[in-house]
């Protein structure tokens, strides 16, 4: 059980992020149905598509939905938790959760050159954590587009002189160069590929 905590998680490109996201939420939730989760990504398009994703993943493990409340931006499990997907551009207000993921706040690389947009990410993704219910954790999960992309931002902060973030690192090629040079998602994007 990971409780109160703040992770910045740094993965490739087209390594199973949102993937992973989606079933993390339905994990918590089959564990945990009264959870509050926030799920934000670069736009609510994305995670709209993945509130269907993790909702059907958690109605195919055998939980249950609230009836009447049921939309693709939010929807409540019957046992209480309320599930809210947007993306940066979205409304949070009034809003709180016991976990948030943040999914890849920037779209790609022109987003992250401009620095009004990455501010801009920046500035809700520190909106979003301050409606993290005490006790609660935060996940940023996302691809590093630039120095001061919110990943960036975040893993600059410090509490009295430790880092906030536990930061939590992959690579597509694990070990490159050396004789255990091995793909992080072999599976998928093996080395020869």
């Amino acid at each position: 059980t990971i409780k109160d905590g703040r992770y910045v998680v740094t993965v490739p490109m087209r390594h199973g992020k949102s993937e992973t996201c989606a079933h993390a939420i339905a994990w918590a939730l089959l564990r945990n149905p009264k959870l509050d989760t926030m799920y934000i990504s670069y736009n609510a398009t994305q995670a709209q598509r993945f509130s269907r994703k993790s909702r059907d993943i958690f109605v195919g493990s055998g939980g249950e939905c609230r009836e009447g409340y049921n939309t693709i931006a939010e929807w409540q499990v019957k046992d209480g938790g309320i599930q809210v997907f947007t993306g940066i551009d979205g409304q949070i207000a009034g809003k709180g959760a016991n976990l948030i993921i943040i999914d890849d706040p920037m779209k790609g690389r022109e987003m992250a050159e401009s620095p009004n947009e990455r501010q801009k990410a920046a500035d809700f993704v520190q909106e979003a954590i301050s409606r993290l219910h005490p006790g609660g954790s935060v996940f940023m999960v996302s691809a590093r587009w630039h120095v001061d992309d919110p990943s960036g931002q975040l893993l600059r902060k410090e509490n009295n002189g430790q880092p906030e973030y536990v930061h939590i690192h992959k690579r597509a090629i694990e070990d490159e160069g050396l004789p255990t040079e091995h793909a992080f998602w072999p599976d998928v994007r093996p080395l020869d590929n």
